[in-house]
């Protein structure tokens, strides 16, 4: 019922919106009229669920929407009274809103308490509930005059000046929070606590300085990284703030006795069994690890690009990439499956009670993980190295060639991503650079000799084509290898034509350009053999006699 009702006010807030707004001329009148419509729905509403959580003893579901609806109340009374008297600052209207919603919240669980009979339910007070409510404009007037104040103050950077915004948004919340505690005596005001409340603000400014900053120098400084990396900045967030959480944690175990909380959250069982026991803390605590661990090994590779890219001016993948992230993400796997509280014990009697399906796909699993591993101490296939397999990388985009060429881009846990020359990543299971025949383009050396095949006539002379071919080579001479001239083969005589080869060596780290460049050899010399009176060669058929006529009746 509650949540059909709450449904209503949005249905009805939406019905009333649109029929005003197709109104032609919209008067005050009409949005005095909306706002009596809402608020008298939301407060009879209110009075429903305070009747049935007092007559029907609904105390967890009625205390809810009763302060669910009265926070509704509160808030579109904030913006009626915002928009009447031209309140054009926003921050102020959601700091208001932020501290309404807190109030209503301490409302909600010392209803919750009061109905129960729990200890803090019975220091439940009218007077409390007014005390709470009329906090808001003090910390407000409070936020009011610190950003007054801050404008007095000439701050030309405006990272700085929007640092101090923000410390100042969050301070005053910070101190409504512990002034609401301080009401309903759930924190005592001491020393420890004060010296608990430094190390915090401490702390929060320190987090907040570093995400200011970050976004400032990724910005400015290291704007090349956030272009070719755009979820950098979001891992550093992450990072910041998991590392930010952990400091609170030890802050409010100092300040706080939340022992019997901790002990709560292990008491809480997911699964529990003889063999196997995964708490609701050990699951949060081995998830939060995970994703730290995780977001570091990603900034350590992007970490060793950027070195890369200071060095040849290209962000490179390297080998100590693909070391470092399989290395990584096992170790953090295990950590983290040990802090969950699975080991090698729980998992071996798990496996084998999946039976044989299972047994198979795990096989294929961690074949394809060990010859990860075989591929990056064997050597013979490194991140950055170009090399070709058969297979198919994008049909789709017009690609039908039956083999994949590209770079090896990363070596993972599972597959190794190839990226080819139309932009296409492949992600070709490990095993495969195992068990099969891979050409590395790339192993010992950079040169690769290309071969460009012509189909020239009989008639033709052999010394003008060479020539023609050797000056249509030498025009892309900055694509080719310096200790290397182009050379022209006479390679065989066939049915209607005789076959010359231009043979060029190259630099297999320009494999992008590899099909431009016989693309545009070709092309030149098709127009240069044209200027020389040599044409390419085509097959005629000759039909002698009469071509057989079909009649039709």
């Amino acid at each position: 019922m509650g949540f059909s009702i709450l449904g209503g006010y949005f249905f009805l807030k939406k019905s009333v919106k649109r029929y005003i707004s197709s109104l032609e001329k919209i008067g005050k009148h009409h949005y005095f009229l909306d706002i009596f419509i809402r608020l008298l729905y939301l407060f009879l509403a209110f009075l429903l669920f305070f009747y049935v959580e007092k007559e029907f003893k609904s105390y967890i579901s009625g205390a809810l929407f009763k302060n669910a609806f009265l926070f509704l109340t509160f808030v579109e009374s904030v913006k009626f009274l915002s928009k009447v008297s031209r309140l054009k600052n926003k921050a102020i209207v959601k700091l208001i809103v932020l501290l309404i919603g807190i109030d209503i919240g301490i409302i909600f669980f010392l209803d919750i308490a009061h109905n129960l009979n729990l200890p803090l339910g019975q220091k439940y007070r009218l007077d409390i509930v007014v005390k709470l409510l009329a906090i808001v404009p003090f910390f407000v007037f409070s936020y009011t005059l610190s950003i007054k104040a801050l404008e007095l103050v000439k701050i030309e950077s405006k990272a700085a000046r929007l640092f101090f915004i923000k410390f100042i948004y969050i301070f005053d919340i910070l101190v409504a929070v512990i002034g609401y505690f301080w009401l309903i005596d759930l924190i005592q005001l001491n020393v420890k606590f004060l010296i608990g409340l430094i190390l915090f603000f401490i702390s929060t400014l320190v987090y907040i300085f570093l995400l200011i900053f970050i976004n400032e120098q990724l910005q400015t400084k290291f704007e090349v990284l956030s272009q070719h990396f755009p979820e950098l900045k979001g891992r550093l967030y992450t990072i910041i703030t998991l590392a930010y959480v952990f400091v609170l944690y030890f802050i409010f175990t100092y300040l706080f006795q939340i022992e019997p909380i901790i002990e709560t959250l292990k008491n809480i069982y997911i699964v529990k069994t003889e063999v196997l026991s995964i708490s609701l803390y050990s699951l949060i605590r081995s998830i939060l690890f995970f994703i730290l661990v995780i977001n570091l090994i990603l900034l350590i590779r992007i970490f060793l690009r950027y070195l890369s890219y200071k060095k040849t001016g290209d962000f490179e993948p390297s080998p100590v990439e693909a070391v470092i992230y399989n290395f990584g993400v096992l170790l953090a796997a295990i950590i983290s499956l040990s802090m969950l509280g699975i080991t090698w014990k729980v998992l071996l009697p798990l496996i084998g009670a999946l039976g044989i399906g299972a047994g198979f796909g795990l096989q294929s699993i961690i074949n394809n993980y060990i010859s990860g591993f075989v591929i990056i101490f064997n050597r013979k296939v490194e991140v950055g190295d170009i090399v070709e397999l058969p297979g198919y990388a994008g049909k789709f985009a017009g690609n039908n060639q039956d083999v994949i060429f590209g770079i090896v881009t990363d070596i993972g846990v599972i597959n190794t991503v190839i990226e080819t020359v139309d932009g296409v990543s492949v992600a070709v299971p490990n095993s495969r650079f195992v068990s099969e025949n891979i050409i590395n383009y790339t192993l010992s050396d950079n040169l690769v000799r290309i071969r460009i095949p012509f189909k020239i006539p009989y008639d033709a002379e052999r010394e003008k084509v060479e020539k023609i071919l050797i000056e249509t080579a030498n025009e892309f001479k900055r694509f080719l290898a310096k200790y290397y001239t182009p050379q022209v083969w006479f390679f065989d005589i066939k049915d209607y034509y005789n076959e010359y080869v231009l043979v060029l060596w190259i630099d297999a780290r320009n494999w992008k350009k590899i099909i431009w460049l016989r693309s545009e050899i070709y092309k030149k010399a098709a127009e240069k053999l044209k200027k020389a009176g040599i044409k390419f060669p085509v097959i005629t058929i000759e039909l002698r006699g009469e071509i057989p006529q079909t009649k039709v009746n």
